[in-house]
């Protein structure tokens, strides 16, 4: 049945097109006061019961251990206004660090090659690197004496919370599978796969969301980027920075 499910994927977890992109930018300008926010992005932790198995040679358990003390697939997905899982990577061990995650995703070349008509802002959490397509928030200490940085930060902490966030929160309670994951390890990744194919589709069919009192999100943790930073990723990182400037001065407030 799982094998099934994923033949689907092609057709129900896809890229949206301009039109889509610009009634999310809309909605979200209408709730939010921030232009040009098309889509979101976001990690999640799928923590297994035990010790993963049937892994492949050469690959160590311990790179599945998390910052939440458990083994676990760090699972990213784009997400948008409407509670749509856009696009979903699931490769990475739980230990690797959301940035890097991001670093090698497909997602991020094609977003970061799109036309510039469809050049929408991805909104994300500070555990992902600024750029010209990538929002994130003023640091704590940047933003602790500019009442404007504050007011930019609660803005596009709410527009990112409904188009990633809350869809995690969906998604565990619609499918508790996922919450503590027993399977092997190549059909625990086809399972994350497969009821991601099936929220979508509950949301194209207007299924009710199952009433269990609990979305157990997981709380977001910030963690610094490791690594050395290139000169290439420093310029990067200053062009989107100057681009949040001009955002947050040119929003209404």
């Amino acid at each position: 049945m799982t094998k099934a499910i994923l033949t689907f994927k092609a057709q129900v977890i896809k890229m949206p097109t301009i039109q889509q992109l610009q009634s999310t930018a809309q909605n979200m300008e209408n709730r939010y006061r921030l232009p040009n926010f098309g889509w979101a992005i976001d990690g999640c932790h799928v923590l297994f019961e035990e010790k993963p198995r049937d892994l492949p040679n050469g690959v160590n358990p311990q790179d599945f251990w998390c910052r939440k003390q458990n083994y676990s697939i760090n699972t990213q997905i784009i997400g948008n206004d409407q509670g749509l899982i856009l696009d979903m990577d699931h490769r990475w061990a739980g230990r690797k660090h959301d940035a890097r995650v991001w670093r090698r995703s497909e997602a991020k070349r094609y977003i970061e090659n799109q036309p510039i008509e469809a050049r929408f802002y991805l909104a994300a959490d500070s555990a992902y690197p600024i750029s010209p397509f990538l929002m994130k928030p003023f640091k704590v200490n940047e933003a602790a004496g500019d009442p404007l940085k504050r007011l930019f930060n609660r803005r596009l902490s709410g527009l990112r919370t409904l188009m990633s966030e809350c869809i995690y929160g969906r998604w565990k309670r619609r499918f508790p599978v996922i919450k503590h994951i027993r399977n092997h390890t190549p059909l625990a990744r086809d399972i994350i796969l497969a009821t991601a194919i099936l929220h979508n589709l509950s949301i194209y069919w207007n299924e009710e969301l199952p009433d269990d009192g609990d979305d157990n999100r997981d709380p977001v943790v910030v963690q610094p980027v490791l690594g050395p930073i290139q000169e290439e990723a420093l310029a990067v990182r200053a062009a989107g920075q100057q681009l949040r400037e001009r955002i947050m001065l040119n929003m209404p407030v």
